[in-house]
């Protein structure tokens, strides 16, 4: 069987079990952006204007905490980071409190996606320096998870070295 078939099960009622991952996997959730294309909508759901990922859009739920979800198909809690903006992180601890706090990267400013992915890469390679890193948006709808798992475990077979010259060239993943 392979890896991603023993990490999804769809058998019986259809529901998704996930198994133990592997040791060097590591899931990366970006949730530092603003989110001022939406701002306006966000204005008019929530009364204040607040980046969309922590916004319950989805039946109760955040984009933010959706995507926290997902991302236990990948690593378990204690390889689950994420990178918020400064100026978000009262919003984010709120949502984030299962996590390890050493595992929220905060990022001093708004810099965009790249930034942002380096500041957590950079942190997370003493630690995991063999990792295998899901990057995750949370900012994105993801309507059908029994289909996005398998696809997002299957990001293994185009393993980058990690490597401070592979991070200056932006390809920061493995």
């Amino acid at each position: 069987m392979s890896e991603f078939a023993h990490a999804i099960n769809r058998e019986g009622n259809g529901a998704i079990s996930t198994t133990a991952a592997p040791s060097n996997r590591v899931a990366l959730l970006l949730a530092g952006g603003n989110g001022t294309c939406l701002q306006e909508l966000m204005r008019a759901i929530t009364a204040i204007p607040i980046p969309k990922q922590y916004c319950r859009l989805l039946h109760g739920s955040s984009l933010l905490k959706t995507a926290l979800s997902r991302a236990h198909f990948i690593a378990p809690r204690e390889r689950i980071s994420v990178v918020v903006n400064q100026g978000h992180l009262g919003l984010a601890k709120q949502q984030l409190r299962t996590l390890p706090e050493s595992n929220i990267f905060v990022q001093p400013l708004d810099r965009d996606t790249g930034p942002g992915l380096i500041v957590a890469l950079l942190q997370l390679e003493p630690i995991y320096p063999d990792a295998i890193v899901a990057v995750l948006p949370t900012d994105h709808y993801v309507g059908d998870e029994r289909s996005f798992i398998p696809h997002a475990l299957r990001y293994r077979q185009h393993d980058i070295p990690f490597t401070r010259k592979n991070c200056a060239l932006g390809r920061c993943y493995r």
